[in-house]
């Protein structure tokens, strides 16, 4: 999670400007944040839903499938000044592993008083807040002593119970009712955390472009190994199965172009030959200004275009110049040529 303006000692005072303002729709109604971590939760599902007897007798539980157990980020806000005081209380329950998993508990001090009545609690509305966070940390120092159980209802519904193994016995300690939030509400999460990420994303490579600078003005030598030992890092799996198994058959110049265009994006940089015939074709590498944020190094994917076209390739690729490398032909099915030439 990564709250609207926050301030990172990693990036400098002019990328924090560039910083995207992301508003967390969980802050809407006057909420702060007063924990925000990754426990680990058994994930349960009922069977069937709840059915009454009529008799005004409670329903039999329904049968539980197993659980697995999984990292659920918990996230507890309070409407108020500090845990100690505050009006309404609120935990979400997110999962990195499905971005539609959005559970929410919602407490007040009126709904808190029939929760202490059922579940014969010895704490007041004030202390609530302190006590589940305590249950949390619990089962992150502690899992093999107490246990989060989250068992979720076909109908939206779930309760999370917070379980102490005795050896002797299990001891529920505490109960919260949760519900699944709608798609409205899940739809405004997930482009909230998208647009944070990216918002990170985009401050941490002009970041890393100014180190690049730097390094390239102080020490170039240093920036060649750092380019080279990466390169031999990632380049046997850098764009073997995408661009191997293209068998696509490019019958113009323009299209094995766009062509070179694509692959570009993969490899941040394109460089076409200044003539090309019926043997040439595009290469497509990382260029300099791009190997600081580019872990590949430098990568050729060549494509035979049938016609010489001097003069679109002027027109597609100005004042743009390359080598013609003829090591992969069109429809030939071969991977694609992975050098470790000079960088240009």
């Amino acid at each position: 999670m990564i709250p609207s303006s926050t301030y990172d000692d990693t990036i400098t005072h002019q990328q924090q400007q560039q910083l995207v303002v992301v508003v967390d729709p969980s802050l809407a109604e006057g909420h702060h944040v007063v924990y925000d971590r990754e426990i680990p939760l058994e994930l349960r599902v009922l069977s069937t839903t709840r059915k009454a007897t009529g008799e005004g007798n409670p329903p039999p539980p329904p049968p539980v499938d197993v659980g697995t157990l999984e990292a659920i980020r918990c996230k507890v806000m309070i409407l108020g000044e500090n845990e100690g005081s505050f009006k309404h209380c609120r935990v979400e329950l997110t999962s990195e592993n499905d971005i539609f998993f959005h559970y929410t508990h919602s407490l007040d001090e009126m709904q808190f008083r029939d929760i202490q009545e059922e579940q014969k609690l010895m704490i007041e509305f004030n202390e609530y807040v302190n006590v589940f966070i305590k249950m949390c940390n619990s089962c992150i120092a502690e899992p093999h002593a107490f246990l989060g159980v989250l068992v979720m209802a076909r109908d939206g519904t779930a309760r999370l119970d917070f379980v102490q193994n005795m050896e002797y016995k299990f001891i529920e300690l505490l109960s919260a009712e949760f519900i699944a939030s709608p798609d409205t509400v899940i739809r405004q999460h997930i482009t909230y955390r998208y647009n944070a990420l990216k918002s990170k994303l985009n401050a941490s490579q002009a970041r890393l472009q100014d180190f690049h600078a730097i390094v390239k003005l102080k020490n170039p030598s240093l920036l060649l190994q750092i380019q080279k030992g990466t390169f031999l890092m990632h380049t046997s799996s850098y764009l073997g199965e995408y661009a191997g198994n293209d068998q696509t058959s490019y019958t113009t110049l323009h299209d094995a172009f766009k062509r070179c265009i694509t692959l570009g994006w993969y490899c941040r940089g394109v460089t076409c030959p200044s003539s090309l015939s019926t043997t040439g074709g595009c290469t497509v590498r990382a260029g300099t200004p791009y190997l600081a944020s580019s872990a590949e190094g430098e990568v050729s994917y060549v494509k035979t275009c049938p016609t010489s076209l001097q003069s679109a390739t002027a027109a597609l690729a100005p004042g743009v110049s390359g080598e013609i490398t003829t090591d992969v032909t069109k429809g030939s099915g071969q991977h694609p040529v992975l050098k470790n030439s000079a960088i240009v």
